[in-house]
Formats: structure tokens, sequence, C-alpha cells
């Protein structure tokens, strides 16, 4: 909730005339609250919320005289306002978090962008064994499988002496089948 702000004369007024309205939509019951009372807790209230909100309060359908049948106290009166300003300040909160966002993602690309094999490497550390991090580095560490790139290191074979071997095509088509 905000704190009330300095007004306008003219925009006091509104604010009185809507405790007005609000009081004079329910009917008078002679041992009631004094009016007086009634009038400046509900303005001591109207004035945390914009006016285009507190005007709300008086809508004969929408507003508090269509939800209760009693005079409403300084409660009800803000329970009905804080119902109308969570939307508001969530739709607020959501633009805030966009525009943060948005000078992130213009910081980021105005910054030294991360290599594929940087990334790569950070992600290896995760634990996350990305394909290019795999051939570059033959296996994935602390596993004891071989890959091609293992096989051809072993065997101390050149790329070009790799790719020169004939394919296996008995078997599937494949120079090279991981050990089971």
């Amino acid at each position: 909730m905000t704190t009330p702000r300095l007004l306008h004369p003219d925009q006091r007024e509104a604010y009185v005339k809507i405790a007005e309205r609000l009081y004079s939509s329910y009917a008078r019951d002679p041992s009631g609250p004094d009016p007086r009372v009634f009038f400046t807790a509900a303005v001591a209230v109207l004035l945390h919320y914009p006016l285009e909100v507190a005007a709300q309060v008086n809508d004969p359908f929408w507003g508090l005289p269509g939800k209760s049948p009693h005079l409403p106290t300084p409660y009800d009166i803000k329970q009905f306002l804080e119902s109308l300003m969570r939307p508001i300040r969530e739709k607020a909160a959501w633009d805030q978090r966009c525009k943060e966002q948005i000078a992130d993602s213009r910081k980021a690309k105005e910054g030294v962008r991360q290599s594929m094999e940087e990334i790569e490497d950070e992600m290896a550390k995760r634990g996350i064994f990305l394909p290019g991090y795999i051939k570059r580095s033959g296996q994935i560490p602390g596993r004891n499988y071989e890959t091609p790139e293992t096989v051809r290191r072993k065997l101390g074979l050149t790329q070009e002496q790799w790719d020169a071997l004939p394919d296996d095509t008995a078997r599937g088509g494949a120079r090279w089948k991981p050990m089971k």
C-alpha cells in the first residue's frame, strides 16, 4: 500500500465526494455511525490509492454497493481497493522485470561473448557433456569407453589414415563399434 500523497485541493475534494457517494449508496440507519466519522475514515483510506481506482468503489454493480447491503467499514474499503490494485501492481512488476531483462540482454550483446568451446568446457565442469566437448576431448571424463577419436589416437593413426580405412559393411557399415 502506498502512503498518502500531497494533493491539490481539487483532488482532496474528489476523494471526499467519493466517500459521500459511497455513504449515500446505503440506507441510513439513525443509530448507525456518525457520517463525519465515516467520511473521515473513508477518505483516510481512499487517499492511499490513485483517484481512478478509488472512484471504482462507488460503482453500483462492481463496487462496494453491489457487493454488500451494509455500510462498509474502512477495512472493507481497503480490502476492496487492494483487490483492484493487485493486478495493477503485478503489471507494474512485470513491466519492471521486462525492462531489466531488456537492459541485461543489451549489455550482453555489447559485452564479450563466450566462445562455443568455453561454453562446452563450462558445461563439462557441471557434468553435462556436449558433442563438441566429446569430439575435442575424445571421451567423457570419468567414463571408460572408447570413441572413434580415442581408438584413432590409441592406434596412432592420423586422420587421413583413419579416413582411408574401409568401412565394415558386413557389420552395418561402420569402421568402429563400441566395446560391450
